[in-house]
């Protein structure tokens, strides 16, 4: 008991950066091993303090090596030390073990609850699965779990509330309600007052407080926040909180579109990169995808914002942006391309080619709220009894297949590419192509056509799936999408021709054949431009390309407007 008693107060209420930490700990290691008057719930207590302390260090192999000294202890616990020992095992395995002992550890821990109907143990594993909810911005889930936490609060001392409160605080905060947060971490840190909470852990609600005035447009407010945040905190901790104070400040000069706004995000950027922080404004994903976006707008820390983008799955603010770092990107205008992480990922054999079907009919068909029932029969156009059950069967290979977990969504019996994970071509072309004849068509200023025009003849690389044979169900896709394409072309090209740009809108109209070589108005287009360059001869050779072209393939001859045109052009 010796060793214990010694190392407790440098370990429970020194600061992290005490040069006797070290020594603390190895004084409380041994008397956990060799005190023989400890009791199994002492034991368990003590090596709880332990192991937060290993974590925060980093240390995961005197994490293992606690954890495996411990296990004789559990036979002998009460019910609520086992359950805690169990969490704070699976703690431990998600953040440096595995993902899978760790859902062992919380079942095990659960099972406990149930059994022995633990209160406290119970309000630790609710609080644990609300905090996954909100980490995955599942605000139903989080609600649900809300209201089972607050009648069992009721039943517990008002020290087990603190970890509820914080996370409904961060729930108010997802469901942009900055008011009702500011209340509850008021309330929290009131609770603090009550149960003596050391200042040392009360920093992270002043953090949360520091976020939520940043939401209600109160910089100095949010400062005063981190200033108390600051009181009993040292060592790593101080740094981080100056990261913090940091991004706070940037955050709101981008908000504000000021010019310290660059300056300071380079800075705290810079700082969380060094830190390995990537879960700046956890609870304001909105928020946090600005800053990621005005960092790459900047070229500031680049790797390290993919990284935190990827790993919280970061929306962009704009959710057609190509350039974002999106854990799915599918490309079929062309060759179809699956890349993962910013990597093409290649599928060989037959036994993934009816789950790639599926994902290429629900690319087709739009990519979202797609019935279940309309994807089954087009996968199986018999309609015999088995295709819902085959469509199951497809979709959960490829779920698989994809290894992207969320990127396709089934709710209600209607499918959808999740537009949190996945960016796919034929959503962004389509928006463009809206864009661009709002642009021609809604005198929106000379100014925004260009970009417009080059974005869509950037994404639509070749016809839909390139030259794989076409079809039943992406025939009429294949239709749409090369109508818009052609629109878009002869749009632009005679958005060109009335600014005098011929020769530019000649180059559209060649871009165009070159990927719909039957599209009849864009020879008309080259043969206008030629005509209007004084050039009869290119016009002439413009009319002859299309005429061999329709007679060849289709055996049809050019139309009407495209004869007129051409005995025009002959007529001199």
């Amino acid at each position: 008991m010796v060793g214990a008693t010694i190392a407790l107060p440098t370990l429970g209420f020194g600061t992290y950066d005490d040069p006797m930490l070290d020594a603390a700990a190895d004084r409380l290691f041994d008397g956990l091993k060799n005190e023989a008057d400890l009791h199994d719930d002492e034991r368990l207590a003590l090596a709880k303090l332990l192991a937060e302390y290993y974590s925060m260090r980093h240390d995961a192999q005197a994490i293992r090596r606690l954890m495996l000294m411990a296990a004789p202890w559990l036979e002998h616990a009460q019910p609520l030390a086992r359950g805690v020992w169990w969490l704070m095992h699976a703690v431990g395995e998600q953040q440096f073990g595995s993902p899978a002992l760790a859902e062992t550890s919380v079942a095990r821990a659960r099972e406990i609850a149930q059994t022995h109907q633990v209160a406290p143990l119970q309000m630790a594993l609710s609080v644990q699965s609300l905090r996954a909810a909100l980490q995955a911005e599942d605000l139903d889930e989080a609600e649900r779990l809300l209201q089972v936490i607050r009648p069992l609060a009721l039943r517990l001392r008002p020290g087990h509330h603190r970890s509820a409160l914080h996370l409904e605080a961060m729930h108010a905060l997802l469901c942009g309600e900055p008011k009702r947060a500011r209340d509850l971490l008021d309330l929290l840190l009131k609770v603090c007052d009550d149960v003596e909470v050391p200042q040392r852990d009360r920093g992270v609600y002043h953090v949360y407080q520091a976020y939520v005035r940043l939401e209600l447009d109160d910089l100095p407010g949010a400062m005063q926040a981190l200033a108390q945040a600051r009181a009993g905190q040292s060592g790593a901790q101080q740094h981080m909180l100056e990261c913090v104070e940091q991004l706070v400040r940037a955050a709101h000069a981008l908000l504000h579109d000021t010019p310290q706004a660059e300056p300071l995000l380079r800075s705290a950027l810079g700082m969380a990169a060094v830190m390995q922080y990537p879960m700046f404004f956890a609870a304001q994903p909105a928020l946090a995808s600005r800053l990621a976006q005005a960092a790459f707008a900047a070229g500031i820390e680049a790797d390290f914002v993919a990284a935190a983008v990827r790993k919280r799955r970061l929306a962009p603010p704009n959710p057609l942006r190509e350039d974002w770092p999106w854990t799915l990107k599918l490309r079929a205008l062309g060759n179809f391309v699956i890349e993962r992480e910013g990597r093409a990922v290649a599928f060989d054999g037959k036994a993934q080619k009816k789950p790639l079907e599926l994902l290429k009919v629900l690319i087709a068909l739009g990519g979202e709220a797609l019935p279940r029932d309309v994807l089954a029969l087009a996968l199986w156009p018999a309609a015999d009894a088995d295709a819902v059950k085959n469509f199951d069967v497809t979709l959960s290979r490829l779920r698989k297949l994809l290894d992207v977990d969320g990127a396709i969504l089934l709710a209600d019996g209607k499918v959808s590419l999740n537009r949190r994970l996945v960016w796919w071509d034929v959503a962004a072309f389509e928006a463009r192509c809206a864009g661009l004849h709002s642009a021609l068509h809604d005198a929106v200023g000379d100014a925004a056509v260009a970009p417009l025009a080059a974005e869509v003849f950037r994404l639509h690389r070749d016809k839909l799936f390139g030259d794989e044979p076409a079809v039943a169900w992406s025939v009429a896709a294949r239709e749409r999408l090369a109508v818009k394409f052609n629109r878009a072309v002869g749009d632009v090209g005679a958005w060109l021709e009335a600014r005098g740009r011929h020769r530019e809108a000649i180059d559209r109209y060649e871009r165009g054949l070159a990927q719909q070589m039957l599209a009849e108005p864009l020879y008309r287009g080259l043969m206008r431009c030629y005509l209007a360059l004084h050039e009869p001869a290119e016009a002439l050779v413009a009319y002859r390309r299309c005429r061999d072209l329709l007679s060849i393939l289709l055996s049809v001859k050019p139309s009407a407007e495209t004869e007129a045109l051409h005995q025009h052009i002959r007529a001199g």
